[in-house]
């Protein structure tokens, strides 16, 4: 699998070198906006604060997963060290923000309501047949060296 997605360590620095700056680019955005709402763009939660935090949750870790993601302690050693940088910055605190006040939101036909719930978890209540989504989640746990490639895309709404 690292063979055949080009992962080495030259280009997971480089990676984690470009999460860097994306999240200085998220961290710029959101303390130059106008509104001074906290918020990446305009003066309420979109599309643009629900996608980045979508993005970045493997590196944050948001605790609203902290029942079906696989504890931080078993990850790989990188993570483990890279988890709580990302998680203390300006932009981390927004995305787990964001899970924690809008993750369980309301909608309204004008506005999001959020509920700021925090302690609410995700977690799985039924059978085996979950089992697939914890592996899927672990996997995009260890996977989040992709992550920067996924963020550039975001990076015009940016500037």
């Amino acid at each position: 699998m690292k063979r055949f997605m080009g992962i080495s360590a030259e280009t997971a620095e480089r990676s984690k070198e470009d999460i860097h700056r994306i999240f200085d680019k998220v961290e710029r955005a959101i303390e130059r906006n106008p509104t001074r709402s906290g918020f990446i763009v305009g003066d309420r939660f979109t599309a643009v604060d629900l996608t980045f935090a979508a993005l970045v949750s493997p590196i944050v870790q948001p605790d609203a997963f902290a029942d079906i993601n696989p504890k931080l302690s078993r990850m790989p050693k990188e993570l483990q060290e890279s988890v709580p940088v990302f998680r203390d910055t300006i932009a981390g605190q927004h995305a787990a923000a964001c899970y924690t006040n809008y993750r369980f939101a309301t909608l309204d036909s004008n506005k999001v309501v959020p509920r700021v719930l925090p302690g609410k978890r995700i977690r799985f209540r039924s059978g085996p047949r979950n089992n697939l989504v914890n592996i899927a989640l672990v996997g995009a746990s260890v996977g989040s060296v992709s992550l920067a490639s996924a963020l550039l895309v975001a990076i015009p709404a940016l500037k």
